[in-house]
């Protein structure tokens, strides 16, 4: 007698193996992770193709699922019955950040049967572009040769591990400057600043990575505003010799006011009437003079003081004077100087000094006559008068 037995087909729960799958940093949502995820299921029913055993392949109706509370990622249902892997909403992919994830992804069957899996994504990294602003700094003129000019460029850089190289690619007069290519810090490298001259330069900045590979380099630019401040420098008074006559009066000018001979580099980019325009005050600093001479303040104009223990000849000319007199002394000599009133508010005010020469011009005076009583025998030889000649 022969049995038949007949074997009745019960669903079996299809099967995911974990699995990982890589995608680059800053992909957005709905972007495919990797290849598509496979499902395997021994049953016809699931489509699966003969020879229905379990192997890699894909099943036509399996689908694929994630939890509800999976919002960074999610999974698609391909018509093959294969699962692909998608960003989600609620994630930014960021290697700096997180380097890999992991995700549990269901697959279902017609049966109602499901298997899940541990799926890893790597984020794998690309080079960012490094970010530079525009940005102010500042320094005073006169700075010599290698001063700083402030501190080191500002970046940022998203990636790790990078190697920058900074460079000046055009601007004002970028022969003035240079930079250190790997840290970004101006410096000065001819000492020609000078604020009356220029007062503001403009330069434009380029930083760049090294990149992941080497091979894919990225930078970015941006303009450096440099302000050169104001320093108050020393005037320059020239020296100067005039000619006086002796037994003049006092307040007689002497000469020109020094003012023309007066030169401040300060006041060469400014105008009558400028907050900035720098006044200058003259004095009389040292002098062999015993105060026979005086000075203007603002003008520099020199005159003489005093004039003393004069007399009127019979002409009425002065003469004989004792303070400004040739044949007492032919000439003088004064040292001047001038102080200007520096920057606004009279901060760091500056002297320069310079010398004059004063010579005394002699003049013809007259003969003075002395009246003298003699008294004299008669019949006595005669004797002359006594005169005085001060020439």
């Amino acid at each position: 007698m022969s049995v038949t037995i007949s074997l009745i087909d019960v669903n079996e729960p299809p099967e995911l193996l974990n699995w990982h799958r890589d995608i680059y940093e800053n992909k957005g949502t709905g972007s495919a992770i990797g290849s598509p995820l496979i499902g395997t299921d021994v049953d016809a029913s699931d489509a699966c193709p003969p020879p229905r055993r379990s192997v890699m392949r894909s099943c036509g109706k399996l689908t694929y699922s994630v939890g509800p509370l999976e919002k960074r990622f999610d999974v698609l249902t391909t018509v093959q019955g294969t699962g692909q892997l998608v960003v989600g909403s609620e994630i930014e992919l960021n290697f700096e950040v997180e380097t890999q994830y992991e995700v549990l992804v269901a697959v279902h069957d017609v049966g109602g049967l499901s298997d899940d899996a541990v799926i890893t994504v790597h984020i794998d990294d690309v080079n960012e572009s490094p970010i530079i602003h525009d940005q102010y700094r500042k320094l005073y003129e006169n700075s010599p040769k290698d001063t700083f000019v402030g501190k080191k460029l500002a970046f940022e850089e998203p990636d790790f591990e990078q190697i920058h190289k900074f460079e000046i690619l055009s601007g004002d007069s970028v022969e003035t400057w240079k930079i250190s290519e790997c840290d970004g810090q101006l410096y000065v490298k001819e000492a020609t600043l000078d604020f009356e001259t220029k007062k503001t330069y403009t330069l434009l900045i380029q930083v760049t990575d090294s990149g992941v590979t080497g091979e894919d380099l990225l930078s970015d630019r941006a303009t450096v505003e440099i302000e050169v401040m104001d320093v108050n420098e020393q005037p320059e008074l020239n020296g100067a010799l005039f000619n006086v006559l002796e037994n003049v009066a006092s307040g007689t000018k002497i000469g020109t006011p020094l003012s023309e001979g007066l030169s401040d580099i300060d006041n060469s980019d400014n105008s009558p009437g400028d907050s900035d325009l720098q006044h200058h005050e003259f004095w009389i600093s040292a002098t062999n003079g015993n105060g026979a001479f005086s000075i203007d303040s603002s003008s520099g104009q020199l005159h003489v003081a005093r004039q003393s223990s004069c007399v009127r000849d019979d002409d009425m000319e002065r003469t004989s004077c004792s303070t400004i007199d040739y044949e007492r002394q032919s000439s003088y000599l004064l040292e001047i100087s001038v102080r200007d009133s520096g920057l606004r508010s009279g901060i760091d005010r500056k002297v320069a000094v310079a010398y004059v020469t004063i010579s005394v011009s002699d003049v013809n005076e007259a003969p003075r006559f002395y009246r003298v009583i003699r008294k004299i025998e008669e019949q006595a030889i005669r004797m002359p008068e006594q005169v005085y000649d001060r020439n």
